[in-house]
């Protein structure tokens, strides 16, 4: 069985973006993300399957898995959205909310 499921950690202001699956080969988290980052992020192995911790600003991020050269969109339920202009079926969307405390913002 796979379980995929992303989710935010507030200390360390990352989206942790999981596989729980088998692979033989890579694993690659691939979304929408800000253009200073890059939108195909290898993903680490980790003992039961793969991890990859991105530090996203808040906001809607569409997003799949890449395992081992297949589209994989995350199977645990998210909201799904189809992307124009591609062929490669639904996405996921990780939503990033805004955490931040109002003295958290000021020392920003």
């Amino acid at each position: 069985t796979r379980k995929i499921m992303q989710h935010y950690e507030k200390a360390t202001k990352e989206t942790v973006f999981t596989y729980r699956g088998d692979s033989t080969g890579e694993v690659y988290l691939c979304g929408k993300f800000p253009d200073t980052m890059e939108s195909r992020i290898p993903m680490q192995r980790y003992r039961n399957g793969w991890k990859a911790s991105v530090p996203l600003p808040a906001g809607m991020y569409p997003y799949h898995f890449e395992v081992d050269g297949r589209h994989v969109p995350d199977g645990s339920g998210t909201v799904k959205v189809q992307q124009p202009f591609t062929t490669n079926g639904r996405w996921s969307l990780a939503i990033v909310p805004n955490w931040l405390s109002a003295k958290e913002l000021a020392e920003a």
